[in-house]
Parts: C-alpha cells; structure tokens; sequence
C-alpha cells in the first residue's frame, strides 16, 4: 500500500527568543501507509508532539523533508492541499472550536473551502453521526463535555475529508470515560472508514489496538514494531521513561515473553491456559 506520509532525515532545532538553538528531533525517517494506525509514544520532551506537527506542515525541518501523499511540506503552494490530506486535532478542543453551536462549528471548514450548501450539509450530518453527536447539533459547543468537545474537534476535522489524521495527545485532559469515548471513535475512524490514524499520546493502555508503535526518547525512534513487538521490550521501553502495561508487566512476571497478551482478557485467558484451568 502507498505511503501516506513520509520522513526523511528530519532534524528540526527550536530557537529560542533569546536565540538559543535546541534539537528537538535528530534525523527521524519514518513512513506512513495509507489505513494504518499509528501510535507515536514518549514521555514530555521526547519530540512526539514536535514530531506530529511536522505531519501537516504547522512546523517544516531543518534538516530533511517530510512529504504528505507525494507533496514537499516546505512548499507554500502546496500548504493548503497538504492540509486538506492530512487534519490535526490537539491536546485542548478549545484552541479548534470556533462557533458556539456545534453544527456551525463542524460547518466551518467546509463553508471556507467555498462548498454549495446542499454540500456542506452533508458533510455536517454525515461527520456529527459518525461522532456520535447528531443530537447535539443545535447546542452550544460551550457546554459540551471534555470528550464531547474533542469528539466535535474530530468532527470539524471528519467534514474535510482528509484522508490521515493526526490527534496530539486528544484524550490527555480527559477523564478516563471521556478518554475511552474518543478512542473508541478513533478506532471506529481507522477500521470502519479507512482513514489513517497518527496517535501522539503516553498512555499505554489507548495504543494496543495500533498497527504499529513508535517510541520516541530524546528526539529519535527508539523502538517500533506491531504493540506484541514493541510491549516484549520492556526495559528500552523503561529506559525511555515511560510506563510497561501492566498485563506486560504481569507475563513478565510469570516468566511469559512471546506473544505477549495485551489486553486484560487476553491476559486472563493466558493465565488459565498456563494454570490448566476449566472454566
């Protein structure tokens, strides 16, 4: 399958107002198929975010070139049609909406690309109930939930039709519900429509339905490979400050590595296989 997204030896140094230099990302190369789902992991300062915001063209490297469906990010004329391949969504939901009635809001991007009406209506409806929030259409953005707010973010984002996705750290102000109803939607997004999925988050326990984990330390990859891959390496994954699933950590406990089970189910049912148990 065709590569959505590609970085190549990208490097990308912040200067500071008082013109300090920083590498924040140091010769990152990593491609993206169209349809995966990717989880990009590391702890606060690991350059995941940084990274992220590399995928749609809001940073450009310093080194290296990042292309979005064959197109070059450092290309102003092309900003415009990357961005519509290619839809973020942030940490804070607050920073995306920008009307205070929900369909109006999800309406935004459409009207500014010029679409006829009968259009942009059917993008609206068609991204609120994807979202699951068709009955919310004509309440106040304002007074939705956390997750509510975020689902709206990613339905603003869903009425573009890009064909990739990017959510930095969506669920990272939520409660665990709100965490586990935009999760739940991103995945719905990747296996049911097709649309590829870049997560940027730290939270071990979101990323076991991915395609593939990138972990990130320092401003490098680290580590990738399918969430089996990359959770049987459980002390490079320690070493770059981040948390061993607890079902990981419990197989390794009990002498298990291979083919290590990732949720609590699976987990439960490998227990009982090693115990001989009937249930």
């Amino acid at each position: 399958m065709a590569n959505i997204i590609e970085c190549k030896n990208v490097s990308f140094n912040f200067v500071s107002e008082d013109n300090v230099e920083t590498k924040v990302l140091d010769d990152i190369s990593l491609s993206i198929a169209e349809g995966e789902f990717v989880s990009i992991l590391g702890h606060n300062g690991s350059g995941k975010s940084t990274l992220a915001k590399h995928l749609n063209g809001v940073y450009v490297p310093t080194q290296g070139k990042v292309y979005v469906d064959g197109m070059d990010t450092s290309d102003e004329d092309k900003i415009l049609d990357i961005r519509k391949k290619v839809g973020m969504v942030f940490q804070n939901p607050d920073n995306q909406i920008v009307a205070t009635i929900v369909e109006e809001d999800v309406a935004f991007g459409p009207e500014n690309l010029g679409m006829h009406s009968d259009e942009i209506r059917r993008r609206v409806n068609g991204a609120l109930a994807t979202v699951g929030l068709s009955e919310y259409a004509k309440h106040a953005s304002y007074k939705l939930s956390g997750g509510q707010k975020q689902r709206l973010a990613i339905a603003g984002i869903l009425a573009m039709t890009p064909k990739c996705i990017v959510l930095d750290e969506p669920t990272a102000m939520l409660d665990p519900v709100g965490r586990a109803e935009v999760i739940k939607i991103i995945t719905q997004l990747n296996k049911k429509l097709g649309i590829t999925i870049v997560l940027i988050t730290h939270y071990m326990n979101e990323v076991v339905g991915s395609d593939r984990l990138v972990i990130m330390d320092g401003g490098k990859i680290r580590l990738q490979g399918t969430p089996k891959e990359v959770f049987s390496n459980l002390e490079v994954i320690r070493s770059c400050g981040l948390e061993v699933p607890q079902t990981a950590e419990l197989m390794a406990e009990l002498g298990e590595t291979d083919d290590l089970p990732l949720t609590v189910s699976e987990c439960a049912d490998r227990i009982i296989e090693m115990k001989g148990l009937d249930v």
